[in-house]
């Protein structure tokens, strides 16, 4: 079953499917897709890669009204501990870039809130997980 996710964008509520088939033990392929109904509709569709090798990766992209990135590497260290480094790119323009970017708003008066809707958001980071 795939999971569906709602969420509130500057088009409107957007409603996010995602789900993924998994070809062996290793590697599952990631698919999904997020629609905003009403009268400033917008479609975007994800697809990745998930790979659980000694080392793991994982990447999607995100295309439709813009381009996303995500990927990710992850290193075990031991049989609880593992390691790992990633990346992501989202513009302000898809709705995955809208939930993602921060500082976006420009100027707040008492009728208006001004947005920029140029935003992009790089950002590189590591992490330490711990498997019990």
């Amino acid at each position: 079953m795939p999971d569906v996710y709602p969420y509130i964008t500057t088009r409107g509520m957007s409603y996010k499917v995602v789900s993924g088939y998994e070809v062996n033990e290793d590697t599952r392929l990631l698919f999904g897709f997020e629609s905003v109904f009403g009268r400033e509709a917008a479609t975007e569709y994800s697809i990745g890669i998930d790979m659980q090798l000694p080392i793991s990766y994982k990447c999607t992209a995100t295309f439709g009204l813009w381009v996303d990135l995500e990927a990710s590497v992850t290193i075990p260290l031991s049989s609880y501990f593992s390691a790992g480094i990633g990346c992501e790119y989202y513009h302000f323009s898809s709705l995955q870039g809208q939930r993602h970017i921060t500082g976006n708003i420009v100027n707040i008066d008492e009728t208006f809130i001004n947005i920029n809707k140029n935003s992009t958001s790089t950002n590189i980071f590591g992490f330490i997980s711990y498997r019990y």
